[in-house]
Formats: structure tokens, sequence, C-alpha cells
């Protein structure tokens, strides 16, 4: 669903504002979402605080290659048919 309505919404935005607002908008988010995350209190879980815990980081599942692989090929076909839209209409 977000692939069909959010190029709509995106055109319409783009037509009825001009860059400079759509920037000012945009940042006046991100400095409210920086403000917010300052305020985020995190306490520790567990009673382990004065032991060091050692935690392997992984950045991706090996399992999750494919499929997400296959979700930005489907994004990419999908959208490509917005911007050859937007481009015969303008």
């Amino acid at each position: 669903m977000a692939i069909s309505v959010g190029p709509m919404i995106g055109i319409l935005t783009l037509e009825l504002y001009d860059f400079q607002r759509l920037f000012l908008g945009g940042m006046a988010v991100l400095i409210l979402a920086v403000i917010m995350a300052v305020f985020i209190k995190r306490t520790p879980e567990g009673k382990k605080m004065d032991k060091e815990i050692n935690v392997k980081i992984k950045f991706f599942e090996k399992r999750v290659l494919f499929p997400g692989l296959l979700v930005l090929l489907v994004g990419i076909a999908a959208g490509g048919d917005y911007v050859l839209l937007f481009a015969l209409c303008t």
C-alpha cells in the first residue's frame, strides 16, 4: 500500500510547495526527533551491572539477505513506474 500511496503524496507535495519549504519542514521534524531522543531514559536490564558483558554484534543475518534483495528489487521495479508516469505527465 505504501508503494502505491507514497509516490502520489510525494508528487502532490512537490507540486504544492517549493524545495525550501520542504527542506525546512524536514529539518523541523529532525530537530523535534533529536529533542525527543534526548529525553529518553534507559534503565539497564538485569542485575549484572558490575560484570563486563561481551555481546557479539551482528549487522545483518545471512538468512535475510535473499528475501531482502527480493524486496529491494520489487521496490525498485514498482517505484520506477511512478517516475516514468511523472516524467510523461510533466
